[in-house]
């Protein structure tokens, strides 16, 4: 009876996987959402920058209309079936630039705030490399 239980509640588990292509349909409008006070170009940069720094290879990196997205996965680990993400780097003239960030674990079971905690994590990187970073066309002081 026990391995009847499991068995269906894997596989409700795996009904809700998230993949690459459900978290590209999310809305470019939804996610969680940051306001950065540097250049566009410089912020697109420090996106990348931060995800190596958290270890996260972009599986894909494009320029779009509405801005720069990036593409994350995360392969298994720990408790977790892996992760998969979009951060969207809002296209601006001018700071601020607004950075979105949709993120779901694969297993949707266990989402357990996998988006805010990836979020936070990836913002305060970005916070810390930006403090380093001279904006272009300013003189370091």
């Amino acid at each position: 009876m026990r391995r009847i239980g499991f068995v269906v509640a894997l596989a409700l588990g795996l009904l809700g996987c998230a993949n690459a292509d459900t978290v590209e349909k999310v809305a470019l409008k939804e996610g969680i959402e940051r306001q950065f006070n540097a250049p566009y170009e410089m912020v697109k940069q420090t996106v990348v920058d931060a995800l190596w720094l958290n270890s996260l290879k972009p599986s894909l990196v494009e320029d779009v209309p509405e801005g720069h997205i990036v593409m994350v996965a995360r392969a298994p680990h720990g408790m977790s079936w892996g992760e998969v993400g979009r951060i969207l780097v809002v296209r601006s003239e001018a700071p601020p630039t607004t950075v979105r960030v949709v993120y779901q674990r694969r297993a949707q079971i266990f989402q357990l705030n996998a988006e805010s905690h990836f979020s936070r994590n990836l913002f305060a990187k970005m916070d810390s490399l930006l403090k380093t970073r001279v904006p272009p066309g300013t003189a370091a002081r």
